[in-house]
């Protein structure tokens, strides 16, 4: 994945002056809405058309230089997670701790239909746990030298599962990006 650039200006003072790296390769209206709703502050640097222009060029070197050593902690931190073991027993936690499967409701019992709808959550799951299991033994990248086996290769199956094999009763994009796919993209942290 790429990171680009992004400076934006009304060049009337309708909006302020923006700086930002994203994702997104902006290339019209609609790529530049998006990639200007990204809301991680240590993505981006505004400031207001009024004011001193060196202290605005002092904001963007020092916005640059604080982005450039993030990006440089995230390598660490993924070389730590290559570096990480992972058995067949972690694999299996750290799995059934993103998605764990649900604890039976007590009305199951006396309620056909919240037991018909606990089976399906049930078997969601384990199909789940099934798919990420293959993905972390032949998905993409696994193949590498070093991934399989390690914290890295699963969080990697994982994320290729939600991005492209979990299927949700609405839009897979938003989803992935705010939504449920979002949350277990999140949960991983701790087994950092």
């Amino acid at each position: 994945m790429k990171t680009y650039s992004l400076f934006t200006n009304s060049h009337n003072g309708s909006i302020a002056i923006d700086f930002r790296l994203t994702t997104l390769r902006v290339v019209c209206q609609n790529t530049l809405s998006l990639a200007l709703k990204e809301k991680d502050k240590r993505t981006f640097s505004k400031r207001a058309h009024q004011g001193n222009y060196n202290e605005l060029k002092q904001e963007v070197e020092s916005f640059f230089a604080d982005t450039l050593k993030a990006a440089d902690d995230l390598e660490t931190q993924y070389k730590k997670m290559l570096d990480r073991k992972f058995d067949v027993d972690l694999i299996k936690a750290y799995i059934e701790n993103l998605i764990p499967e649900p604890t039976r409701p007590t009305r199951a019992d006396i309620d056909s239909l919240v037991e018909k709808l606990y089976l399906v959550r049930v078997r969601k799951a384990k199909e789940a746990h099934s798919k990420i299991n293959h993905l972390n033994e032949s998905g993409k990248g696994s193949d590498i030298k070093g991934v399989k086996g390690s914290l890295w290769g699963t969080f990697n199956a994982v994320l290729e599962f939600i991005d492209h094999h979990e299927k949700n009763s609405g839009n897979n994009i938003a989803s992935n990006l705010f939504g449920t796919g979002a949350a277990l993209k999140k949960k991983h942290t701790i087994w950092l």
